[in-house]
């Protein structure tokens, strides 16, 4: 049983509880038990713990897996029956019935663990092994508020005489994985490591063990959500915490400047609020990041000098950086928005796809149409489909007859350039000539989708289709196959406008 994961028992106990229910009634420990067999349904719930004892008495594998049946009787008397384990997932087995439902299994559990632990001769390196397995059982066994003071003295004691704290702190420190992050979480909640934050920061081998440790010694606590309510535990350390919120700045970790940044934001008096710590993070490829040093920057020097540095920048530089331009759109006015379009035409290579969806953006008519043109006739169909995916936000109307002549094109071309994506721009017309065409160019494209759009637009828009719309979508129609014709007047109605 020892092979499963000890962070997995709670999934893996349900599935040994539904396997392992009716197990008592098929073990055989004496002459009567075809007897017993027969009339199982009517045994009492002292005969079912007699059965339940034997059986454990038998296997102590079986005794484990009874501990997670569903009758009280059977979980206590298998625990009583438990005078060793041999692995981590064993003892998380123990460890999940000190929060059951039932205080005589708790009282029973508790029983188990000590013989289990302390009155058996395990080694102590085998011992703080199993315990440094089923870490995250022992650190969440008070979240469900059942476990009283006699249960919770003995999580602790597992934690700290076993050798437990010191692996919690090793694996914390210097696992690479995600686990390090989780344990932190537990740990902090229970205020257990007070002592290792100042390392972890400058020490941790992840990077959200690194940012939760910043974290906490920069806000002076940990917060939770539990049952919707926002808990806290305190740590007031006495640190200097723009020394930590430095090393953080210089971490290699997004997240861990992140946080740091965000404190230097939240404390102007701070020795870091300044032009020389917010300025090489607003080049940064991470949004949040960039966006976060240019409002610091922006409060150091004032709004307007903040804006002007800008434009100047975008004017002077031979090659104009994106980031300066996409500043610029967010902080300008309309003549910011004018120098963006002056920049873009002094870049070396062009079209760039990044500017274009800018100045799309800020409804620049030119850069809509250049993405359009992209989109519909560019040699290179992956860059054709970005351009149809920056169109997304833009209020546009493509031709439809560009949009046919690559669907007749076939060998699909149309889902290649991303051409779905500007469909929803089109005409409720307009799309069901797409469909039309779809189904006899591109015969396994799915059209259920456009079917449904084109629904969702009858309902939310007036239609009003001339009399050469209905003729010229009819002539289409005479070429499609009956089903779509039929789906065609069920959704537009066409048979309405046939009598005018």
């Amino acid at each position: 049983m020892d092979e499963h994961d000890p962070v997995c028992v709670i999934l893996i106990e349900t599935q040994i509880r539904a396997i392992l229910n009716d197990l008592p009634w098929s073990f055989e420990p004496d002459m009567w038990s075809s007897f017993f067999g027969s009339m199982h349904s009517k045994l009492s719930s002292r005969r079912m713990r007699v059965r339940a004892i034997a059986l454990a008495r038998v296997d102590q594998g079986a005794a484990l897996a009874l501990t997670t049946h569903h009758s009280g009787y059977v979980r206590e008397a298998a625990l009583d029956q438990i005078h060793s384990i041999s692995g981590s997932f064993s003892l998380a087995l123990l460890v999940r019935r000190l929060n059951d439902w039932v205080p005589e299994v708790r009282r029973a559990a508790v029983r188990a663990i000590e013989r289990c632990v302390w009155q058996t001769s395990v080694p102590d390196r085998n011992l703080a092994r199993v315990v440094s397995g089923c870490l995250e059982a022992l650190l969440s066994s008070g979240e469900m508020g059942r476990l009283q003071t006699e249960e919770l003295i003995l999580v602790d004691r597992m934690i700290l005489e076993t050798g437990g704290l010191e692996e919690l702190k090793k694996t914390i420190l210097q696992s690479p994985m995600d686990r390090a992050s989780v344990l932190l979480k537990l740990a902090l909640k229970r205020g257990m490591i007070s002592d290792l934050l100042s390392k972890l920061v400058k020490e941790g081998k992840h990077h959200a063990v690194r940012r939760l440790a910043l974290k906490t010694i920069l806000d002076s606590g940990f917060a939770w959500k539990a049952d919707r309510h926002i808990r806290r535990t305190n740590y007031d350390l006495g640190l200097k915490k723009d020394d930590f919120a430095e090393v953080g700045l210089s971490d290699r970790s997004v997240d861990v400047q992140r946080v740091a940044l965000q404190y230097v934001l939240n404390h102007p008096d701070s020795r870091l609020h300044r032009k020389e710590v917010f300025l090489p993070f607003m080049s940064s490829s991470h949004i949040s990041l960039a966006d976060n040093a240019a409002f610091g920057l922006k409060k150091v020097i004032g709004a307007d000098n903040f804006l002007l540095n800008l434009i100047e920048q975008l004017r002077n530089d031979e090659g104009p950086p994106f980031w300066v331009a996409r500043l610029v759109a967010r902080y300008g006015d309309a003549l910011g928005r004018g120098e963006i379009r002056t920049a873009y035409e002094r870049l070396s290579v062009q079209p760039d796809l990044a500017w274009l969806e800018l100045m799309a953006l800020l409804e620049d008519r030119t850069a809509i149409e250049d993405l359009l043109r992209i989109a519909l006739e560019h040699d290179d169909l992956h860059f054709a489909q970005r351009a149809a995916t920056a169109l997304t936000g833009n209020a546009f109307q493509p031709e439809f007859e560009a949009i046919s002549a690559i669907i007749k094109r076939g060998k699909g071309e149309f889902e290649a350039r991303g051409l779905r994506r500007l469909i929803d721009k089109c005409n409720t017309l307009d799309i069901v000539r797409t469909i039309v065409q779809l189904s006899i160019h591109e015969l396994t494209f799915d059209l259920e989708n456009l079917w449904r759009l084109v629904g969702k637009k009858r309902q939310l828009r007036a239609f009003f289709p001339s009399r050469k719309e209905i003729e010229q979508l009819e002539r289409e129609l005479s070429e499609a196959d009956p089903e779509i014709k039929t789906s065609a007047n069920a959704a537009l109605g066409l048979n309405n406008y046939r009598a005018f």
